[in-house]
């Protein structure tokens, strides 16, 4: 049975929030979308639209402090102040500064919007700590504004917002229950890891301080997103696939070890309906898992083959339940902010070769007033993450990529070469 948290009711952070949260407290882990929208977005619509969005969503009010060694969302019932400002900069370079700005999570509000560009078109930066909502949840928030805008600017009366729900931990809510199989077969997966200790590309070793995370944004137009869609299904597999298989053989033709190398592959798993009952797609919150495979790659390797088989494998774990046997495998009260530092800083933080966050199509409005033209998102890879990281969301048929990688650890000239290797293979 799902726990109710009342409105003004603190709760201790789950697992997963307190992964995030001691991420960002390190520095590493601001959570960024850039959405670029059609038409002017007047900024006392935005900030009337961002007060009703916490009112539906009381988990954007939160602050998030430490009482004797333990970690709370402390939620006080009242109205949090909103974030709306202008700012001068190109939204790329806006984009890379907030992922490096952390937020006073004690102090609140955790999230904020700053607008940039032409008057017509504006780009709409947004920045989230990261664990209080995940990707899925910003297609709610930005989805949410911008009706709101549309009603504030066509003079239409808004309806009241009704008062929404604080949702309890993700791994609270999971349904399931461990057999000895699943022990056993997740305990063989761990040895396994053990013994082909899986590759990432690290160029140059840094400290945690020394590292930076850059970004790089690509958008296929509506006729290649097209074309890579009916290739895909074609060839047995999925734009998940593909886009994985791709990138992992653009980092083995950048590590060029002439023999193949084992390599880790992620991927986000929204674990809403794993929940039981299942959370609704539109609840906001830190409500998602992973999975992670190892492949052997070899850079002449076919793409499709390598698609496939990610495909295979996807399906696989899902159909099993792997998602939601991770979280209900792990001791979550043995983890330790002390631990996960330890993570960030041996061996540059790199825990996979390359990680693929995919949203699917969403449900932004592409066409009409204040559509959304494009959208990239990104969280901090200079803490803990990938090597090369993907998001990828198709807007209006065009499908957005925000590639990130941490300098120096991976240089710029050899992220973008991969970039581009990723594009050529997924057009060819």
């Amino acid at each position: 049975m799902t726990e109710v948290i009342a409105r003004g009711q603190d709760r201790e952070l789950g697992g997963v929030e307190r992964l995030f949260a001691w991420n960002h407290d390190l520095g590493g882990a601001t959570h960024v979308v850039a959405a670029q929208i059609g038409g002017p977005v007047e900024v006392e619509h935005l900030k009337i639209a961002m007060q009703r969005v916490q009112r539906r969503h009381p988990v954007l009010t939160a602050r998030i402090v430490e009482r004797a060694g333990r970690w709370w969302l402390a939620l006080d019932g009242a109205e949090a102040p909103v974030v709306v400002e202008r700012d001068e900069r190109p939204w790329g370079e806006l984009f890379e500064a907030q992922i490096h700005t952390r937020f006073e999570a004690a102090q609140g509000p955790l999230w904020g919007i700053k607008i940039t560009g032409e008057a017509e078109e504006p780009w709409l930066v947004m920045s989230l700590h990261h664990a209080v909502e995940d990707g899925r949840s910003t297609l709610t928030i930005l989805g949410e504004l911008l009706e709101d805008c549309r009603r504030l600017r066509a003079g239409l009366e808004l309806e009241a917002a009704a008062p929404g729900r604080v949702w309890p931990a993700v791994e609270s809510m999971l349904g399931g229950r461990l057999t000895w199989r699943v022990k056993l077969r997740f305990l063989f997966r761990e040895i396994g890891r053990l013994l082909i200790k899986p590759t990432a590309l690290v160029e140059v070793e840094a400290p945690f301080e020394a590292r930076r995370t850059r970004c790089g944004f690509r958008r296929l137009g509506e006729a290649a997103t097209g074309s890579l869609v009916a290739r895909c299904r074609a060839e047995g597999t999925t734009v998940q696939g593909a886009l994985s298989a791709a990138m992992l053989l653009a980092m083995a033709g950048r590590l060029d070890r002439g023999r193949p190398v084992w390599m880790s592959c992620d991927a986000n798993v929204d674990m809403r309906g794993w929940c039981e009952p299942a959370a609704p797609v539109e609840a906001v919150g830190m409500m998602i898992g992973s999975v992670s495979w190892a492949f052997k790659v070899e850079k002449s390797m076919d793409l499709w083959g390598l698609a496939r088989e990610v495909r295979g494998r996807l399906g696989q774990v899902i159909e099993r339940g792997d998602p939601r046997d991770n979280m209900l495998l792990i001791d979550w009260a043995r983890l330790t902010r002390e631990g996960l530092e330890r993570v960030a800083r041996e061996g540059s933080g790199r825990q996979q070769a390359v990680f693929v966050s995919n949203l699917g199509r969403g449900e932004l409005k592409a066409e009409g007033p204040l559509a959304t033209r494009q959208f990239y998102y990104s969280a901090g890879q200079h803490g803990m993450g990938a090597s090369l990281w993907v998001g990828a969301l198709t807007v209006g048929g065009c499908l957005n990529l925000t590639f990130s990688w941490a300098e120096p650890l991976v240089s710029a000239a050899s992220a973008e070469a991969m970039i581009e290797d990723v594009l050529v293979k997924l057009g060819g």
